[in-house]
Formats: structure tokens, C-alpha cells, sequence
């Protein structure tokens, strides 16, 4: 690779031809604090120059992006990334050097050009990135999606399971990890399953056409993150007025499933009872009411545990009886 190029320093004149080699130190300062990021190479590092008889390498000692060179992270300990050996040494070589000068020498071209501030694969790859773009959203329209509203949504969505998140500090081009201040897990927990299906089915949209059942779980899906706030306050209330009730309690409900199981002591019937307000109790049935089937109403005094909203499990079920059959509740 030659090392006669033609460059930008200073006074950006691209009819200075210079060898990299022959660059004074004040010079290769300024190119690196204008491209530095493209040599990761922050702002304002301290670095050194190392000259060699057909070689420059830049030694720079960089502060940790996590923790900002403190070595320990919002206050949770010792930063992973740096170990909290802070800040780090990273050498830059002469071939990357000579790449970057290249690089920005194209871009100048092209923005004087009117192509904006790109290398020529930089355009090639973004023209062909939107075209790719333009294609899907158009299709996705087809269906009755909105792409926006979607992509918007699966960020959200993203957003509230991540506990960090990069950020750009004032007069710093690296972005540094900091704590997100939007991160929800049960939020995201509550949409995890949906916002995966969600996206399964807009990947599907590429090879096949989607069916109205899927344009509308898709829709329900962005629906639901949109008006988050809203659902989250309905489970509440649902959560609330299905309220299970715990301790040594009196359950009375329909049951609504029944199983047998094996067991080292003889056959088990696990039974699930619905009660008036909606919850659901989980057991084994009592010996008081061994006939009792689903759709029959039952009440019993057992040990009720609560497993989650709505749901819960009781054990030592005793004083039970039959209150109606499904006989003569038909």
C-alpha cells in the first residue's frame, strides 16, 4: 500500500498531495481530532506517537465506555469490561491510518458532489438498505400494517428489558453505558411473548403472505404498547377483583378440570376450582367429595396459597361437600 495520498489536513485542500510519513506530529494530531472516532480514538485521549523508519503507530489510553475510566459501574461494584483497570492502552497502526485518510478523502469528494459526507460502499450499502426498506414498509402497508407504528413498538418494547443503555455525554463522540432510566422488566416480562411472535410473523411478511388472523395479533400486539399504561391499569383491576384468598380458607367454586395422577400412595385427583369472582384454586380433591366431576359447585376449608395474579394452590383440603351437580345445574 503506498503511502502518498491525497488528504484534508488543515486547510482541507485536496490538491495537497503529502506523504503520511513526512506528516509532522501537530499534524497527525489535528487529522485525529477531527477522524478519531474512525480510529477509535476518542477526543481529548492522551496519546503518543511512535515513529518508525517505514511505520506511525498512535499509543492512546483510552477511558472505559461503561464506566467512564472509574473502574466501578453505577455504583454496583467493580466495571466488567474494564475490570476496573481504567483507562486502557489501544495502539492505532500505520495501515489504519492510511485507510482513514483514504476514507475521508472520499467523503470530501462526495459531499463536494452533493453525495453527502460517504464513502462510495457507504452510499452503495444505504441506497441499497433503503431500497430494501421502502420495499417492506410498502408491502407491510399492503397487509394493513403500519411499519412505523410497529418498529416503534418492538424498540419500546426492547427498550424497557435492557437495564443499560449507551448515551453521547456533551463534547464526547463515544457513547458511554449508563442505567436506562426506562428499564421495566415486568413490563417487558408482560409483552416478551407477544412482541416475539409479533416479529416472527413481520419476518414471515418477506416470503409469504400473511393471513388477516396474523395482521390482527400483529395489531393487537402494537395496540397494547401504545396504550401500555392502560392495559397494565385493566390487569390491575382484573388482578385486584380476582383477588385469591390465602391462609386456612373456605373455597367454593365450580370445577372446571380434573386429572388423575399415580402416585407412590395410590391414584390422585388433581382438580381445579373456579370460584365467583373469577380465581382459580389448584389441589388435590378431598375424599369427602371423591365423585365430584367437572361442572359439579364444591366447598371445602383448605390451605390456600397464592401463585400468582388470579391463580393459587391449596393443600389439606378438609369439610367438603357437594353443593350442586352438573346434572342439576343443567
Amino acid at each position: 500500500m503506498t503511502n502518498e495520498m491525497t488528504t484534508t489536513m488543515l486547510n482541507d485542500d485536496l490538491a495537497l498531495t503529502i506523504k503520511l510519513l513526512d506528516m509532522s506530529d501537530d499534524e497527525i494530531r489535528t487529522f485525529v481530532a477531527e477522524y478519531g472516532n474512525d480510529l477509535w480514538i476518542t477526543p481529548g485521549d492522551e496519546f503518543v506517537i511512535s515513529r518508525g523508519p517505514r511505520s506511525i503507530t498512535l499509543i492512546a489510553k483510552s477511558a472505559c465506555m461503561r464506566c467512564g475510566g472509574t473502574g466501578i459501574w453505577a455504583n454496583r461494584g467493580v466495571c466488567f469490561r474494564c475490570g476496573g483497570a481504567s483507562p486502557k492502552t489501544r495502539e492505532t497502526n500505520y495501515y489504519k491510518l492510511t485507510k482513514v485518510l483514504v476514507e475521508r478523502c472520499q467523503c470530501i469528494k462526495n459531499e463536494r458532489a452533493g453525495k453527502g459526507r460517504y464513502t462510495n460502499l457507504e452510499l452503495k450499502n444505504q441506497a441499497e438498505a433503503n431500497a430494501k426498506r421502502a420495499a417492506r414498509e410498502a408491502a407491510l402497508t399492503a397487509t394493513g400494517i403500519d411499519p412505523k407504528r410497529y418498529w416503534d413498538a418492538s424498540q419500546l418494547v426492547g427498550l424497557w428489558g435492557r437495564d443499560t443503555i449507551y448515551v453521547n455525554e456533551e463534547g464526547n463522540q463515544w457513547a458511554r453505558e449508563v442505567a436506562n432510566p426506562d428499564y421495566n422488566q415486568k413490563r417487558f416480562e408482560s409483552l416478551r411473548k407477544l412482541d416475539s411472535i409479533a416479529t416472527s410473523i413481520i419476518n414471515k411478511d418477506e416470503t409469504f403472505a400473511l393471513s388477516e388472523k396474523q395482521v390482527a395479533l400483529v395489531n393487537e400486539y402494537i395496540e397494547k404498547v401504545e396504550n401500555i399504561e392502560q392495559v397494565e391499569a385493566d390487569r390491575a383491576a382484573e388482578a385486584k377483583a380476582t383477588e385469591v384468598l390465602e391462609g386456612r380458607v373456605v373455597i367454593t367454586g365450580t370445577i372446571f378440570w380434573s386429572q388423575e395422577y399415580d402416585g407412590d400412595w395410590g391414584t390422585v385427583t388433581k382438580i381445579g376450582v373456579k370460584a365467583d369472582n373469577g380465581a382459580v384454586y389448584f389441589g388435590s380433591r378431598a375424599s369427602d367429595i371423591s365423585y365430584a366431576e367437572k361442572g359439579d359447585t364444591v366447598t371445602f376449608t383448605a390451605t390456600s396459597t397464592k401463585t400468582e395474579p388470579g391463580k393459587g394452590k391449596f393443600s389439606r383440603p378438609a369439610k367438603a361437600s357437594i353443593i350442586t351437580t352438573a346434572a342439576k345445574a343443567d
